[in-house]
């Protein structure tokens, strides 16, 4: 017998549902799951298997993690790790739909009920447009029930579902213009108290062209000036952005180009900040940074844009003695991730995410090129032989040369051969430090795709229009979902590779002998010496072992032939390139001189 044959109306009246969540603060849906789940271990104590099920559905339901600004998938776990997670949207039966049908009739509070009716919306569409509309009505009152009880995200990110399902269900319904009109009134009433999540619905209006861009142009001021006024850089830059949106929508380039200078300024403001705080001149640098890729925007500012450059390069100099070491000679590892976890203990989550793709540096090419000149000295006769690199199947994949081959280009290749594969294993090492020390950090914040998208807004290395895969690729790293996180960036390299390569004037395709125009692939790109220019030497190093040679772990060729299994996603190869990815995101483009002659940091 399915449960909802069990599930009469006189059963499901008879039971007061949510008398287990009765008291729980902040009173939103994704803190009720405990509470659920502790009423069906009760219910199961005292044999009541019915009750049971039902308090399992209800913590399966309430433990989905909202994406609110994800239209078509809204839904996904609270929690993944080391190939587990909790409940996720795709595990709703057809069985389970039909009892939250059910349930909707007996619940009463406003966020749970919002959820109960978006997911049965979101699995099982056709002819359930009624609970679509039922999730409108009540997230719009969950949400300004949470934005009047000082809950600000967990409200906007209500207010955000509500206007993404109104629009889906037509833009000249009263729901619709029903929920415009109650984010416009909200935004009137609360600005400037609590500004940072508001600003998300004042962009979202704007993306919905709803309402008077004259009026969010001083709604975004207000914001900005406010933030301005108490150190809050980044919120102010957020701000000013939708200011200078909102001029640009109207066709006001002057106080567009003004807004944008504000913008500017605030990473300016923050760089300075966190010299004063804690003296991190590779923070610094960043933000400087970012500065300068803000005023690209703006004609007539090179000078501007140079002198800050000049500002960046000695922030830069004086980031290199801020590394730390990571050694590799010893297999227990336990005291290096200690080290490492006390490096971003109990610091502030944006900090700790720099830091996080700071602490230490790639894999050094120098160092891997003296240790394998070292080994063929001391072993010649292993140097004269030629090895085999096998996969998991048996297969040869690949052959590494003698390194005293009478070809000096054939010992050459030997020898990168030979440090990719080395460097293989110290990668690995970085990688399970770095994926125990993420772990941590997952356990001291909750990081949300606001806190990635702040790192790739006004990114060199992230080009206008992919700012969100980068964010979701990030984040999914930072929870522990390689699998999502490396299909999201690997395939983006390439392509902010290339397009670095073309702002600065380097042509990336070539015409094939059939006359037609191609890209360069990555191979290409990642051995061009224009891109030697932009990129510090070990990152490239890094980049070309993990990605592209079958000596290293060679991991987006086997990704892009579909050779790689989930369990390929767990390893510390995967976690290693993330790293790499989140280290070029965190820090400048262009690296000192000096730097590349610094010891080794191995």
């Amino acid at each position: 017998m399915e449960l909802i044959d069990e599930l009469s109306p006189e059963y499901l009246e008879s039971i007061d549902w949510e008398a287990s969540i009765v008291g729980v603060s902040p009173n939103t849906c994704d803190r009720f799951y405990t509470r659920f789940f502790e009423a069906a271990k009760t219910a199961e104590e005292q044999g009541n298997t019915r009750s049971q099920s039902v308090f399992v559905l209800l913590g399966r339901a309430s433990s989905l993690f909202l994406k609110a600004a994800e239209k078509q998938a809204p839904f996904g776990p609270m929690w993944i790790y080391e190939g587990r997670r909790s409940a996720d949207i795709s595990d709703f039966t057809e069985d389970d739909i039909e009892c939250l049908k059910s349930l909707l009739s007996v619940l009463k509070q406003n966020d749970l009920r919002a959820r109960v009716a978006d997911i049965i919306w979101t699995v099982q569409r056709k002819g359930n447009i009624q609970y679509a509309e039922q999730a409108v009505d009540d997230y719009l009152l969950a949400g300004e029930e949470q934005i009047y009880g000082d809950i600000y995200i967990d409200g906007v990110e209500r207010l955000t579902r509500a206007l993404h399902l109104a629009a889906s269900l037509g833009r000249n319904s009263d729901r619709y213009d029903k929920v415009i009109q109650k984010i416009d009134f909200l935004l009137g009433t609360f600005l400037p108290k609590h500004n940072s999540p508001m600003s998300d619905l004042l962009k979202l209006l704007l993306e919905y062209r709803a309402g008077d861009t004259a009026k969010f142009a001083h709604f975004a001021e207000i914001g900005a000036l406010d933030a301005e006024a108490n150190n809050n850089w980044y919120v102010a830059g957020h701000y000013w952005e939708i200011k200078a949106k909102c001029h640009r929508m109207e066709k006001e380039v002057d106080r567009e180009y003004q807004a944008i200078q504000r913008v500017a300024n605030t990473y300016v403001n923050t760089a300075n900040d966190s010299l004063k705080q804690a003296q991190r001149h590779s923070v610094a640098a960043y933000h400087i940074q970012s500065a300068i890729e803000v005023l690209r925007r703006i004609p007539g500012t090179k000078e501007q844009q140079d002198q800050l450059h000049k500002t960046m390069l000695e922030y830069q100099q004086k980031s290199v003695n801020e590394l730390k070491s990571i050694s590799s000679d010893s297999i227990d590892l336990t005291e290096q991730i200690e080290n490492t976890i006390t490096i971003i203990k109990d610091k502030p989550l944006k900090e700790a995410i720099f830091l996080l793709a700071s602490f230490t540096n790639p894999v050094s090419r120098a160092g891997m090129a003296s240790f394998i000149e070292e080994m063929a000295q001391k072993s010649p006769f292993l140097a004269l032989l030629t090895n085999n690199i096998v996969d998991s199947n048996g297969k040869v994949i690949g052959k590494i040369g003698s390194l005293l081959d009478d070809s000096k280009d054939k010992a050459e290749e030997a020898k990168e051969a030979e440090m990719f594969h080395w460097a293989h294993y110290q990668q690995q090492t970085l990688g399970a430090v770095i994926d125990h020390t993420r772990h941590y950090f997952v356990i001291e914040h909750n990081p949300s795709i606001r806190d990635t998208l702040e790192i790739v807004t006004n990114n060199p290395f992230v080009p206008a229009g992919r700012e969100w895969i980068f964010a979701q690729g990030l984040l999914s790293g930072l929870q522990g979902d390689y699998l999502m996180a490396l299909h999201l960036l690997l395939p983006q390299i390439e392509n902010s590779i290339r397009s670095l390569l073309n702002r600065n004037g380097v042509i990336t395709s070539g015409l094939n002998p059939e006359g037609i125009q191609e890209e360069f692939h990555l191979n290409k790109l990642l051995y061009m010496p224009e891109t030697a220019k932009i990129f510090h030497e070990n990152l490239i190093f890094g980049l070309r072992g993990t990605l592209i040679s079958r000596f290293g772990a060679n991991f987006r060729n086997r990704l892009a032939h579909g050779l790689l299994e989930h369990n390929h996603f767990l390893t510390y190869d995967a976690v290693y390139i993330w790293w790499l990815v989140l280290k070029i995101c965190c820090m400048p483009m262009v690296q000192p001189q000096e730097s590349k002659d610094a010891p080794s940091k191995e």
